[in-house]
């Protein structure tokens, strides 16, 4: 469901990192309802339309559209073209008669959004380089060996036998990918069942025929075997004089690949009875490798008395290691594909606003009777009143605090958030301290202003931007030639607060009242904000 969703939103164009968009809707408490997904778009930044349609209107829908099924607790498909609707009969049997359509351009400048967006756009650059290194990489080896050899046909030999290994690894990434759960558009569409087709690659990888003596799978002896091909080759390329070693190595193990293609092939066909495209294109691969290889033998016989037996040891240990190392890495991402599961499970009964409310009970509450000229987020009429404590010479107050102008963002009338400040010891020989600067700049120049909430968010980012109160003078200035008795007895106010409440850490964050129980962060209360304003509409928080 969350990866349909992810990836729509990819396909429609909207600047959304799809692991982000992801965690949002699997770890919402109310997972897989509609408003995980709906939650997930405000948190987003993105306008949506949730509404019902009619059967009868299903073939006239909008392109691009998202439709809610009831299928396995609920799911999603998504229509990206008129053909779409046809392709998916089977799955809309189920459909509920929701259509959810998006907005690819987010309304809203949530800085959480854009900063996964931008990590993800870095990651896959990081992808296409490594990509273009390996084409590079296996360029360059190819025309070493065919410089290395003793004739050109030979060369050219070698440099095929190169490329189809790389070509294998590549196969066996995919195979690798397939037993973790990770799905590429492209091979699960290569993969696909089509009509009556004798294929099925799910069900032969999962087979028991998929694996050797029932320990090694068929996607970690692939992957090992192709990936050693290739170390080995490039062994031969950098030391230049394990070129018959490598050319021998080749030889055995295209022979000893032989029975497993026919084995292959008599399995896909009698005993499964099915077809898988991936793993025929393996058998196509080490076809393509014994034919090779037995013509390099004939142009060039590999005597066993010219090979240094030390090489070919060497070959043989470094087969384990690679063998092993794959074995090794899957099981280990693997696991850890389990403990993010299991974090999201987590969640869920953590974002669960009863649970929060029962822990709520059991917090620490403390007196916020509003100071006169209170710095004050969002509307005064919101339901969802919130105190953040901060130290403004502090980083994660600084990281705390945008995350709070995303929240003012996506709910400006339904969260209010006053902010108090601890004095730090930065101040403790300065006067007038950064505090009592900030609250006199922000009482002479932003409050009862028009666009007060986001003039106040902007005096902010500028102090974090530096942290420095010298510099913020330059950009911000008062004129503290004239005295004003209420900005210093405000400031005094922030710290007499702060004394009388014990409050020893920064950033602190207080629910209508009630300090945020351990563990729970601002990034939870926004993930359970349409239920605790639900909640508050009916009583107060806890109370």
């Amino acid at each position: 469901m969350e990866k349909t969703v992810a990836t729509f939103l990819s396909h429609i164009g909207a600047p959304v990192a799809e692991a982000h968009c992801e965690r949002l809707i699997r770890t919402h408490s109310d997972f897989p309802a509609l408003v995980s997904i709906s939650d997930a778009f405000e948190r987003l930044g993105l306008q949506h339309e949730m509404s019902m349609v009619d059967r009868a209107e299903l073939d006239a829908l909008p392109y691009p559209c998202l439709l809610h099924t009831e299928a396995d607790g609920g799911d999603i498909v998504a229509i990206r073209k008129p053909g779409d609707v046809a392709a998916n009969q089977e799955a809309l049997a189920f459909w509920s008669g929701v259509i959810i359509q998006v907005d690819p351009q987010p309304v809203l400048a949530v800085q959480e959004r854009i900063g996964a967006y931008k990590r993800q756009q870095f990651s896959r650059f990081l992808v296409m380089a490594l990509a273009l290194t390996g084409v590079l990489t296996t360029v360059y080896g190819g025309l070493r060996l065919a410089a290395q050899a003793p004739s050109a046909a030979v060369g050219a030999g070698m440099g095929g036998l190169l490329v189809l290994a790389a070509a294998g690894g590549a196969i066996g990434y995919f195979l690798l990918a397939k037993d973790l759960g990770i799905k590429y558009s492209s091979v699960e569409n290569f993969c696909a069942v089509e009509g009556n087709a004798k294929t099925d690659c799910n069900r032969l990888l999962n087979s028991e025929g998929a694996s050797i003596l029932g320990v090694l799978k068929l996607s970690e002896a692939v992957f090992a075997y192709f990936t050693f091909q290739i170390l080995a080759l490039y062994a031969a390329v950098l030391s230049g004089v394990l070129y018959h070693e490598a050319q021998a190595v080749f030889l055995a193990l295209s022979l000893l690949a032989l029975p497993v293609i026919g084995y292959s092939v008599v399995y896909q066909y009698a005993i499964a009875k099915t077809w898988c495209k991936l793993c025929l294109l393996v058998d196509a691969v080490l076809l393509a490798q014994l034919g090779i290889s037995v013509v390099l033998h004939q142009l060039q016989p590999v005597e066993a008395t010219a090979l240094a037996p030390v090489a070919v040891l060497g070959f043989a240990l470094l087969l384990g290691a690679v063998l092993a190392l794959t074995v090794l890495g899957k099981g280990l991402l693997k696991e850890y594909f389990t403990v993010i599961k299991s974090e999201a499970e987590a969640l869920r009964v953590k974002g669960s606003v009863a649970v929060f409310k029962h822990l709520l009970q059991f917090t620490r509450r403390i007196t916020i009777t509003p100071f006169t000229d209170e710095i004050i987020l969002g509307s005064p009429e919101a339901k969802l009143k919130l105190v953040l404590v901060l130290n403004l010479h502090c980083q994660p107050c600084k990281e705390h605090f945008q995350k709070v102008v995303d929240a003012i963002q996506v709910y400006p009338r339904e969260i209010q958030i006053a902010l108090r400040f601890v004095l730090s010891g930065r101040d403790a020989d300065i006067s007038p301290t950064s505090v009592h600067y900030l609250i006199r700049y922000w009482r002479e120049n932003i409050q009862g202003q028009p666009e007060q909430t986001q003039r106040t968010v902007r005096l902010l980012q500028d102090w974090f931007e530096d942290m420095d109160l010298e510099r913020f003078k330059q950009k911000r200035v008062v004129d503290f030639s004239v005295p004003d008795s209420h900005s210093e007895q405000l400031s005094l106010a922030h710290r007499q607060w702060i004394l009388r409440e014990h409050i020893t850490r920064t950033p602190a964050l207080f629910i209508n009242g009630y300090f945020l129980p351990q563990n729970y962060t601002l990034d939870d209360i926004l993930a359970m904000t349409q239920e605790l304003i639900y909640s508050a509409g009916k009583e107060e928080v806890a109370g």
